[in-house]
C-alpha cells in the first residue's frame, strides 16, 4: 500500500519554490486553523509554544496579532527559517552549571540568586547564580528548525493564511 499510496511529501527547503514565489499563493483559512490547533498535540508543535487569543503556550511570540505586524513573506521566511531573526527577547540563552549540567532556554527572571530558565518544552528550570559556571547567547532559535518536515507546501501556505487573518 506504500507503493501504491506514499504519503504525502513533506517540505524540502531544497524543492520549495523561493519565497517571492509562496506569497503569491492563497491558502484555506480554516484548514490552516485547523492546522494550527491540531499542533498543540502533534510534532508541530506551534500551539505547544505560541499562544493565539489566550491558548497554547507561554514559550515563544504570541500570535494573536500577528497578521497586524508581519508580512506573509515574513510569517513563511520564520516558520522555513526561524533562527535567522530572533527578537531580543526570545533569544534563547546556554547555561552550563559547575555540575556539568547544560540547558538552553529563555532567561525568564533573574535576581541576584537566582535565573529562571524556560526550556523549548516549557519546563522552568531555577538555577542558584553560585551554580553558572558560564552562559552565552545561543545563536539558535529555540523554534525547532526541523518543523517543516513535518509539513506540506499546502500546510505551510494555509497556516500562513490563518496567521494573516490574526488582527
Amino acid at each position: 500500500a506504500m507503493l501504491l499510496f506514499p504519503a504525502p511529501g513533506k517540505l524540502d527547503l531544497k524543492k520549495l519554490p523561493a519565497i517571492s514565489a509562496l506569497v503569491k499563493r492563497t491558502g484555506d483559512v480554516n484548514r490552516g486553523k485547523q492546522l494550527f490547533t491540531a499542533s498543540a498535540k502533534n510534532d508541530m508543535q506551534c500551539a505547544k509554544c505560541h499562544m493565539v487569543r489566550g491558548q497554547g503556550g507561554q514559550i515563544g511570540p504570541d500570535l494573536s496579532m500577528i497578521g497586524k505586524k508581519a508580512s506573509r513573506e515574513n510569517l513563511i521566511e520564520s516558520i522555513l527559517y526561524p533562527s535567522k531573526a530572533i527578537a531580543d527577547q526570545f533569544i534563547a540563552w546556554q547555561i552550563d552549571t559547575k555540575k556539568g549540567l547544560q540547558l538552553v532556554g529563555l532567561i525568564v527572571e533573574e535576581t541576584k540568586d537566582h535565573l529562571l530558565l524556560r526550556d523549548a518544552t516549557g519546563k522552568d528550570h531555577k538555577i542558584d547564580q553560585t551554580e553558572i559556571e558560564e552562559r552565552k547567547k545561543s545563536p539558535k532559535s529555540l523554534m525547532p528548525e526541523d518543523l517543516i518536515g513535518f509539513l506540506t507546501e499546502e500546510d505551510l501556505i494555509d497556516m500562513v493564511e490563518y496567521l494573516q487573518t490574526l488582527k
